[in-house]
Order: C-alpha cells, then sequence, then structure tokens
C-alpha cells in the first residue's frame, strides 16, 4: 500500500496529543491540514482513527493498533536526527572483531588505554570465532580483527602484524589424569575424554588436522564456544582440556600441561618464510632446543641412513676474556620470562595492581621498570616485544 510517511507522521502527533490544534503548533501548519491528512490516511486504509467530538479527541480500537507499530518508528526516525544534528563532529565508531578469550586475556587493557585517550570515540566488539571473525572482515563488516593464524578464512594480503606468539596445550587435572614424569603420543591421548572448542574454531581445525596426520579419528568428549568453560570441565575432572597456553597460566593452581611427544605444530611453524624471516635468535634458540628433543623419536629404518661430513669454520673476529654476561641474556624468550615473572610474584603490590586493575603508584611504575629492563632484559627487549606499550598494561 502506498502511504506516505507524512500521512503517518500528521497520525503520530494527534495520537501522542489528541488534539489536532496542539498537533498542528508541534508540525508548524495549519489545523486545516492536519484534519486533511488524517482524513486522507483514513480513507486509504479503510478504518476510523479517531472519534472526534466538540469536548475531545479519541482514539478509534483501529487508531489504537495503528499507534502501538507507528509511535516506535517514529521515536527511531526522530532520535536519529537529533544524533546527527547535535553532534558537532560525528565520529564512526571503531568496529573490532575477536573472540571471547582473545577480549579477556589480552585486548582488555588495550581498549581501556584507548577508551582512556578516545573517550569520544565508541568502541563497538562483534565476538566471533577466529574464523568468524575473518568472515567479518571480509565482508567489511569490522575494521579489524584480532584472532588466531593459520585462519583458513584469511587471506594474510590484507595488512597484519604479529601481536603474540602462542602454542596450543592439553591440560588436566593431576587428581583425574595424573601424567607427570610421562610424554604422551598422540595415539595415547586419544584414548582419553577430550575437551575442546566447537567445529567452526581455528583450534578444532588444527587439532583435527594433527590427529589425522596420525591416522587418528578425533571425537571429543565437550565442544563448547568458551576456553575458560573447558577449563572448569578440566577442573572438575571431565577429562583433558585443548586450550591456549596463556590462558592456562591463570590457572596453574589446579591444572597442568600435560608433556606431548609431538611436537608438528613447531615443524610446521618453522617451515614458513615468514618464521625465518623475523631474525629472532631467542625464537631460533628455542626452536633448536625443541627439534634436540625429538631426534630420539625418529624412526630408524634400513636403508633411510645418510652419512653427512662437515667441516665447518666461523673465522675468529674478536675475543676478550673474563667478560661476564648479562643476566638478562639467558636464551629464555623475553616475553616468556616476563609471564612467568608475572606468575611468580603475583603476590607482590605492583603485580597485584597490574594483574586486578588497580591504578598504579608512582613507586610501581617504578619498580616494573627496574625489573623488565634490568633484571629480565634491556629497554630494546621489552621494546622488540612490546613497543611502546606503557609498563603499567
Amino acid at each position: 500500500m502506498d502511504i506516505s510517511f507524512e500521512l503517518y507522521k500528521v497520525f503520530y502527533y494527534v495520537a501522542s496529543t489528541l488534539s489536532f490544534s496542539e498537533a498542528s503548533r508541534q508540525l508548524y501548519i495549519s489545523q486545516s491540514a492536519v484534519s486533511q491528512s488524517i482524513k486522507a490516511l483514513e480513507q486509504k486504509l479503510g478504518h476510523a482513527l479517531f472519534i472526534r467530538n466538540t469536548k475531545r479527541v479519541e482514539l478509534t480500537p483501529e487508531g489504537e493498533t495503528l499507534f502501538r507499530h507507528v509511535q516506535p518508528a517514529v521515536n527511531l526516525l526522530i532520535q536519529g536526527e537529533q544524533q546527527i544534528t547535535n553532534v558537532t563532529t560525528l565520529e564512526a565508531p571503531l568496529r573490532i572483531g575477536a573472540s571471547d578469550t582473545i577480549c579477556r586475556y589480552f585486548l582488555v587493557p588495550y581498549l581501556q588505554r584507548f577508551h582512556s585517550e578516545f573517550p569520544h570515540i565508541h568502541i563497538k566488539v562483534t565476538n566471533a570465532t577466529s574464523i568468524g571473525c575473518a568472515e567479518l572482515l571480509e565482508n567489511r563488516q569490522v575494521d579489524f580483527v584480532v584472532c588466531n593464524y593459520p585462519n583458513a578464512r584469511l587471506e594474510m594480503k590484507e595488512h597484519y602484524k604479529t601481536l603474540l606468539t602462542f602454542q596450543d596445550v592439553f591440560a588436566a587435572n593431576k587428581d583425574y589424569f595424573d601424567f607427570t614424569g610421562r610424554k604422551l603420543t598422540l595415539a595415547e591421548l586419544h584414548q582419553y575424554p577430550l575437551l575442546m572448542l566447537g567445529k567452526k574454531s581455528t583450534t578444532s581445525e588444527f587439532l583435527h588436522s594433527l590427529f589425522l596426520q596420525k591416522g587418528l579419528h578425533l571425537t571429543p568428549e565437550v565442544e563448547l564456544s568458551s576456553n575458560d568453560l573447558l577449563l572448569d570441565l578440566a577442573h572438575i575432572g571431565l577429562g583433558i582440556a585443548f586450550v591456549p597456553d596463556f590462558v592456562l597460566e591463570h590457572r596453574k593452581k589446579d591444572l597442568y600441561p600435560l608433556q606431548i611427544k609431538e611436537k608438528l605444530p613447531l615443524i610446521q611453524k618453522i617451515e614458513t618464510d615468514e618464521f625465518w624471516k623475523s631474525n629472532d635468535i631467542l625464537r631460533f634458540e628455542e626452536v633448536r632446543k625443541n627439534l634436540r628433543e625429538l631426534i630420539k623419536f625418529i624412526d630408524e629404518k634400513e636403508g633411510t641412513e645418510r652419512t653427512i661430513v662437515t667441516r665447518l669454520t666461523d673465522p675468529v673476529i674478536d675475543r676478550q676474556e673474563v667478560q661476564t654476561i648479562n643476566d638478562g641474556y639467558d636464551f629464555e624468550d623475553y616475553r616468556a620470562k616476563v609471564n612467568r615473572y608475572v606468575n611468580e610474584h603475583a603476590d607482590s603490590t605492583a603485580i597485584y595492581k597490574l594483574t586486578h586493575n588497580i591504578p598504579l603508584a608512582a613507586g610501581d611504575y617504578q619498580e616494573l621498570e627496574h625489573v623488565l629492563t634490568s633484571e629480565l632484559g634491556s629497554k630494546e627487549d621489552y621494546q622488540r616485544e612490546f613497543g611502546d606499550t606503557p609498563f603499567g598494561l
């Protein structure tokens, strides 16, 4: 039915005020024009909308039904007009896509800092799996995403930056699954109830692929959309959870990471060009130590041995004796040292405030600066890993 919005608008003001004269005043039109508009609307709808007499105006049952639908629609349009006309500088919202795990354990302090520096910019966070985040970005429903990689739906043609390197681990409660001192194979793990994220997650895709490479069909005991819930279920002994290591850091009192013989994620990582372009000696040292532990698992089949003789010589460029090495450079990943320090010193005043979103005093900042740039490493280490992020974040 072709009915002008202006007719509904006139109806809205008459129905709201129950007065033709007041409606004409608010609309800045004559009372005669109001009456003609209402008459035209009644003719198009085929129903009387008002009962008119000399004392008052009332809505008919049909008029009350129509008003229940027209009132919210007109109010929304009025609010939209007011927002546009009353705001001098209309800022578009910053649209971010991220999973609930990334939001909780990574994004919150950055969102807090951004909001404090740009309080007039609205932040809209859309919660989705990493695969869902890639779809949001592809459909231009968000400005950027913070998600896991590798991601089958994410095309790295877009601008991207690595913010955090982590690995997924199997976690369990020792009271129910005690494998202390043992390294389990995936085939052994396959015999126990496994708890993991749902199939529409990059974690699920990765784990299913990992088991298939060993000829194992993975049938999880539980599939959820929250890593925190997975850890809760692991805590009560329902199974072994597969979660990011940075999530487990917050539950070390009741859960522990299992030691797994296969380290395929590491091998897959070092096969990419991106890894070798990082030029990070600490990452290379971590890979060297992990690969060294894998040598004993290589199958020795007849006819596969090859003898390789190397004669490598390194020229001596400089020699200095009795030179101590700074304790900060022990070839342990700097970020890992920071995480370990935070966990081991959770009761210290500065760390407690930091992990509970309590404002830091000047002395707390000084203590953190000393620890992060003197005890655990150097200022260069901090800047390489955390950039310009203040010590309190």
